[in-house]
């Protein structure tokens, strides 16, 4: 079976699940319903699939279509000028007799046009291995396909089996020489447990993860060979002259997550702990048409553990939601490289690369910490008035290569704030929001020992983006009209966001429509 035929099974299937969802919500759903279940029920904030069961009266669904447009010049080298993202999406929630299902199937397409040296579908995944080139001013094409499914059910009194599976599949090519054309997977799989005991509950869930990115690129025009980097960090590559070339990236991951609930009466919290260890190879190759070698060849390896703490505190009466907890998340990595000749081997003397050692020549550390506030006052126990947010997010990222010594680091502190309100227009509901964004930098340093053509070109004027002070307003707006029979309501809502730091700017402006149900 093709993959375009797996696709239009697990689509059928989840519109299955959407479709059954459409009788199972027993209070009126709207957009803020999505926000309202992740305050009334903790558990949809961790990772752990078994959460589905805590779900009862409000069960939403949705079915929208979206478009966003990015355009501006305050962004990252790697990232393009302008982006234009057409979106299709279902998500819904169901019980069926002792089960809670969950489903969401999305559809992506972006065009994302005058991004520079990057041959990667994500160049901005934390990782210092990617493939680059020396050409600037490239398109990239994008369609990615993602389905979503949650199932759990309790299989005693007091204990709750979940299971929980994410795949994303895409492709992503550019229309000029070099044209690399990127093959991505992406999946995420984790069983869990809950274990109630009187007030207390106890979570846990396993996670493993994988992701693969095939790159291929080629240059049609005849006889012309173009500059490949393959990039360690801090701006230092292996550099390859060729007409085509081959990557493979692949990243696994595995590890828990911990949660431990309490609850009395109006009062609710969530702590949770969760540890994951991924390990991510990388070969280059040339196709036998063109090549200098035709094998692959060990790059790379890149080891890192993720480790997150968090909590989630609501605080519940009859007219408003009192949120508020933390989030932190601390990512270290260990980049190797391996230590490979080419050379005849064996009774046919064929070309393989011999792996002589393997140095450890790359750290990084990456610290994110968020703390936040929400406040929520509620016409009756499934539909909100207001809503205030408050958050700020602490990051620390440092790196550092060795012989050459390069090191960079910096510490920013992001605030934001916003109030969301909503008005009665007849039978129908507008909401309007707003908010602010206010980035600056604490701390920073890049010290480099050897200015080569990637650090002059990315490493630097990305350094000075990551450390540049911006501020950002944001509004919004929501319209739903109520209908009849099997959908809730109908809506168009819109956002616009505008980023301004070092002289620049950019816009971020998004608009959808579709049902609740």
């Amino acid at each position: 079976m093709n993959k375009k035929k797996i696709l239009s099974v697990l689509f059928i299937l989840n519109m299955g699940i959407t479709l059954m969802a459409a009788s199972d919500s027993l209070q009126k759903v709207s957009l803020h319903s999505f926000e309202l279940i992740r305050l009334q029920n903790l558990w949809l904030n961790s990772s752990n699939p078994a959460a589905f069961s805590q779900m009862h009266d409000l069960l939403p669904g949705i079915i929208n279509a979206s478009y966003l447009i990015e355009d501006g010049k305050y962004k990252r080298v790697q990232r393009g000028d302008k982006i234009n993202q057409f979106n299709f999406n279902t998500l819904s929630y169901a019980k069926t007799k002792n089960f809670n299902v969950y489903g969401s199937f999305n559809y992506e397409r972006n065009v994302e046009k005058g991004l520079d040296f990057s041959n990667v579908d994500d160049p901005f995944r934390l990782s210092p291995y990617h493939l680059i080139d020396t050409i600037g001013n490239d398109e990239y094409s994008r369609e990615f396909f993602s389905v979503v499914a949650g199932i759990s059910t309790p299989i005693k009194k007091n204990l709750i089996l979940g299971l929980g599976m994410d795949f994303r599949v895409g492709l992503s090519v550019q229309d000029r020489d070099p044209r690399p054309v990127n093959k991505v997977f992406n999946m995420t799989v984790s069983p869990g447990i809950i274990y109630t005991k009187d007030k207390l509950k106890i979570g846990f869930n396993m996670l493993y993860k994988y992701y693969n990115e095939e790159i291929e690129v080629r240059i049609i025009q005849e006889n012309t060979d173009a500059t490949f980097f393959s990039t360690h960090g801090l701006g230092l590559a292996i550099s390859h002259e060729s007409e085509n070339f081959n990557r493979l990236q692949k990243r696994n991951s595995a590890g828990f997550d911990f949660q431990l609930a309490f609850s009395k009466k109006k009062f609710e919290t969530l702590f949770g702990s969760k540890f994951l260890y991924y390990k991510e190879t990388n070969g280059d190759g040339r196709k036998a048409s063109g090549a200098i070698w035709s094998a692959i060849k060990d790059d790379s390896k890149l080891k890192g553990i993720q480790f997150d703490i968090y909590n989630y505190t609501s605080i519940k009466s009859k007219n408003h939601i009192k949120h508020f907890g933390f989030e932190l998340n601390v990512n270290t990595m260990l980049g190797i490289e391996i230590i490979q000749h080419l050379e005849r081997v064996g009774q046919n003397q064929l070309d393989q690369w011999v792996t002589y050692g393997e140095e450890e020549k790359y750290k990084g550390e990456d610290i994110k910490m968020n703390v936040f506030f929400e406040y929520l006052k509620l016409k009756n126990k499934n539909e909100r008035n207001y809503s205030f947010k408050f958050k700020g997010t602490y990051h620390s990222f440092s790196e550092q290569y060795y012989i050459p010594m390069q090191k960079e680091n910096f510490k920013n502190l992001k605030l934001s704030a916003s109030i969301d309100k909503n008005l009665m227009i007849g039978k129908s509901t507008f909401s309007l929001s707003l908010g602010f964004d206010y980035k600056f930098n604490l701390d920073g340093e890049l010290n480099l020992t050897d200015y080569t053509f990637i650090a002059e070109k990315i490493l630097a004027p990305d350094y000075e983006f990551l450390t540049s002070d911006y501020y950002a307003p944001k509004m919004g707006f929501a319209l739903e009209i109520p209908m009849k029979k099997v959908f809730d309501q109908y809506f168009i809502k819109s956002n616009v966001n505008i980023y301004k730091g070092n002289g620049q700017s950019r816009t971020i402006f998004s608009i959808s429509t579709g049902i609740t149900f």
